[in-house]
């Protein structure tokens, strides 16, 4: 994707004053004379209104636990044209992908891969307000509502809102004035750095904290929006040609993909045990296998875990084997396994190979697979025991009772 700057001439980015109708028709322009909820009114309005745009942002994502900290950071870019034209980038350490749609034809194409597939379909840009309620979402979706349409609906959030400050942050090259407005809950709080003059979201900072039992960790989101054009480009910049040694291919396997896996081969993988001994998911074929996406500093997992256990403890040996898949280092795993009393047999999946293979992007994650290696159900979030068995009796085990822990 290009990079959505002009020029002036003499080497110099230029940008819009990106000033719309919405916030130039009140003459309102400074704090004092309006509430809050005045300026989350014109932010709603301007993004309810954006009818073609061009964004570029870098979103980091922090997780501070007991033992250190892992960062990671996407870069983004977006450009669209309603009705159905869009261009996407999305990269970070994991994943690189493509999307490309002129309204009649929606091209995705992974670089690294050297993949790309060719679809009839055009690609969708409506906002929406709320989601579908899907558990997950198609990475166009998911970053359409990051960048654009989680704002939409900011009005309605105007009784719980603080307007802390004015403020004035780096965009685009120079400092710009912005209302900074917070919003807090229980164990989050979110900040929103509002243009004064566009209405864009030039910030937004997210801080969640979650203690349990004991253990604390917290998570921080930062996503800074680094440019932006009020404008459409050119009609080719939603034409994709192949790069030299792209092949085309009937499915990509994409990060965050809405796919449903109930059905569908298990796709199979080899991973290391906390022993170092090579594991893998054919060696169980007969059996149905439980996999269960998990992590230490995960509050949700934390509270699964017993019944993972109860049933590891109940029904090991008797048709079924569960693993716990972790993407954390071998020795915080087995610490907190220990420590718990857990005999739950753990795989590492530290670059999470086998996570993107099952779809997962959010923990705890359960996939119950067949004796015969299809996917019979999965799940995204805690389950509660009486759950997991009617999955497990979906996947062909017979179960004898409710049966109790040794």
């Amino acid at each position: 994707m290009r990079p959505l700057k002009k020029s002036d001439g003499r080497g110099r980015s230029v940008f819009p004053a990106m000033v719309l109708s919405t916030a130039l028709a009140s003459g309102w322009c400074c704090a004092g004379d309006s509430p809050v909820s005045e300026v989350l009114k014109k932010t709603s309005e301007t993004y309810r209104n954006l009818q073609a745009y061009q964004l570029v942002a870098v979103e980091t994502s922090v997780l501070s636990m007991p033992g250190g900290a892992n960062s990671s950071e996407t870069q983004i870019q977006l450009a669209v044209v309603k009705p159905g034209k869009v261009r996407l980038a999305v990269k970070d350490m994991e994943r690189e992908i493509i999307l490309v749609g002129n309204g009649e034809t929606t091209w995705t194409y992974l670089p690294k891969e050297k993949q790309f597939t060719q679809e009839s379909v055009a690609a969708s840009t409506e906002e929406e307000e709320s989601g579908s309620g899907d558990e997950e979402q198609d990475i166009l979706t998911e970053t359409q509502n990051l960048l654009v349409s989680r704002y939409v609906g900011l009005a309605k959030y105007s009784s719980v809102a603080i307007l802390e400050r004015e403020d004035r942050i780096k965009f685009a090259g120079k400092k710009v004035g912005c209302y900074r407005i917070g919003f807090e809950s229980k164990g989050r709080t979110q900040e929103l750095w509002i243009d004064k003059e566009s209405f864009l979201v030039l910030r937004y900072k997210e801080l969640s904290r979650l203690t349990r039992s004991g253990f604390s960790a917290s998570v921080e989101i930062t996503l800074n929006l680094k440019e932006a054009e009020l404008r459409a480009p050119p009609d080719n910049f939603f034409e994709f040609t192949p790069p030299e040694k792209a092949r085309q291919v009937q499915a990509l396997n994409l990060p965050g993909e809405r796919v449903n896996f109930a059905g569908k081969p298990a796709a199979e993988f080899t991973l290391k045990d906390l022993q170092g001994e090579k594991v893998s998911l054919g060696d169980f074929r007969g059996k149905v296998v439980l996999l269960d996406f998990w992590a230490t500093w995960c509050g949700p997992c934390r509270e699964e875990l017993p019944s993972i256990e109860k049933l590891n403890r109940e029904l090991k040996g008797k048709g079924l084997v569960i693993l716990g898949i972790n993407d954390e280092d071998t020795g915080t795993a087995k610490s907190f396994l220990k420590k718990n009393e857990y005999t739950l047999e753990t795989l590492m999946d530290s670059k999470r190979e086998v996570h993107r293979m099952y779809g997962v992007r959010a923990i705890p994650t359960v996939v119950v697979i067949s004796a015969t290696g299809v996917v019979a159900a999965r799940f995204v979030g805690n389950r509660s025991e009486e759950q997991l068995r009617a999955a497990l009796k979906t996947a062909g085990l017979e179960l004898q009772g409710q049966g109790t822990a040794p």
